[in-house]
């Protein structure tokens, strides 16, 4: 029964990494070390391949996460894998440049506004809201190194 279960594990373990399935870099610890036991190897044979102490293999599997990329690779080329890697965004990309030239937008307004405001020329709410809609507007449309600006 427990061969059974071990084989099942090791069995959807494989599949995993054989779908090429991205995963995030803060899974990476938890990941490669299933793999290397699903593998059979120990922490002190891969150390071993690795030219290292275990104790110091110890370290770099349980923070492989924040390891530099080239020993991540290292890892990866001893279990029989590649690394890849890809960016993926969290939105949209139109939605983060809007967000972006909304701030800058809003700052650009409220330096404007602050010093109609001391002239006694300060436009009401709606007036401003529209202008903030249209140079976002403006700004996302353009879409320059402008809305980076600090």
């Amino acid at each position: 029964m427990k061969n059974n279960f071990k084989k099942l594990q090791r069995e959807q373990i494989f599949a995993a990494f054989e779908s090429g399935q991205p995963f995030p870099v803060s899974m990476l610890p938890g990941k490669e070390s299933a793999l290397r036991k699903a593998l059979g190897i120990t922490q002190g044979q891969m150390a071993k391949r690795l030219g290292t102490k275990q104790s110091s293999f110890n370290r770099t599997e349980s923070a492989l996460d924040t390891a530099e990329l080239q020993t991540i690779a290292r890892v990866a080329k001893e279990l029989n894998c590649e690394v890849l890697i890809t960016f993926k965004p969290a939105g949209t990309f139109e939605e983060f440049i809007r967000k972006h030239a909304l701030i800058r937008a809003e700052k650009i307004l409220k330096r404007t506004y602050s010093n109609m405001a001391l002239e006694e020329q300060a436009p009401d709410n709606s007036a401003y809201e529209k202008r903030l809609k249209e140079l976002t507007d403006e700004l996302s449309e353009k879409a320059d190194s402008s809305i980076w600006e600090d």
